[in-house]
């Protein structure tokens, strides 16, 4: 992952953390979903992980080189100063998830706060024929989500967008590989129900079908408290940063290239 250096200099948005409450841990092979989800004893599906009672503070973490043809749907929020984390463990390749067929890789509609999904590969997400689905798909149409963390991941070859948010605030994208979305956009920020305070930094994000960027109020609300800096932005094909709805946007430090326009305000 080739990135631009740079001190990040900023308070975290998800609070101080403290010691988590439990560990969960899934391993697509070797688990089973009677288990009790220890280390030594791992889920096996994400299913379970999707109906588990989880609290904040708790970390989830998945089996690297595992696969998963499923749908994550984080089951609860966690609180300022204990996220719910969702993780890899072990060595290998970034534990992967799919999708179920033309499903999402990581959806949710209801409003969920205080997450950090790290060390994960999200692949082929919505694929052959899913429309409007992709990689990370959050609808938030009963209420805000707030407080999310999305780094260190690889989120690629999604059948519409790689990460959609849709009523969001307090959300940070950061240090991922985006790439190769067939449809759209590698990241649709969407003021459909809101955006407010977004931080996307020191992503490489290139080969999308559509934008690099969308920024986009579709004629609803502005997006506010957007930041863009550190990102490398490449060989999308319709351009880099589309701005058709974010109010004093700060985008700087960025590298932009293969790709026309490079930033193009509406």
């Amino acid at each position: 992952m080739a990135m631009i250096s740079r001190a990040l200099g900023y308070a975290t948005l998800l609070g101080t953390m403290s010691v988590h409450a439990t560990n969960y841990y899934v391993d697509s092979g070797l688990g089973a979903d009677t288990n009790p989800g220890s280390e030594t004893t791992p889920w096996k599906t994400l299913a379970v992980v999707n109906s588990a009672k989880l609290l904040p503070g708790d970390t989830v973490f998945f089996k690297r080189g595992g696969v998963w043809a499923e749908t994550l749907t984080p089951p609860a929020s966690g609180a300022d100063g204990t996220p719910i984390i969702f993780d890899a463990y072990g060595s290998g390749d970034l534990p992967t998830i799919t999708g179920k067929i033309n499903g999402n890789c990581i959806f949710w509609s209801v409003p969920r706060s205080h997450l950090i999904f790290r060390n994960l590969h999200l692949r082929d997400c919505g694929q052959p024929d899913g429309n409007n689905v992709g990689g990370i798909n959050v609808y938030s149409s009963a209420g805000i989500s707030s407080n999310i963390l999305i780094e260190n991941s690889i989120i690629e070859g999604s059948q519409t967008w790689n990460i959609y948010m849709n009523g969001m605030s307090n959300l940070i994208i950061r240090n991922n590989v985006i790439r190769g979305a067939e449809l759209q956009h590698g990241i649709y920020l969407s003021g459909g129900f809101g955006i407010s305070g977004a931080i996307i930094e020191g992503n490489d994000i290139y080969n999308n079908k559509a934008m690099c960027v969308q920024l986009n109020s579709n004629g609803k609300n502005r997006l506010t408290g957007v930041v863009m800096r550190y990102n490398l932005l490449h060989d999308c094909q319709l351009g880099g940063i589309n701005n058709i709805g974010a109010a004093a946007a700060n985008i700087y430090y960025n590298i932009i290239y293969g790709v026309m326009p490079g930033i193009y305000n509406s």
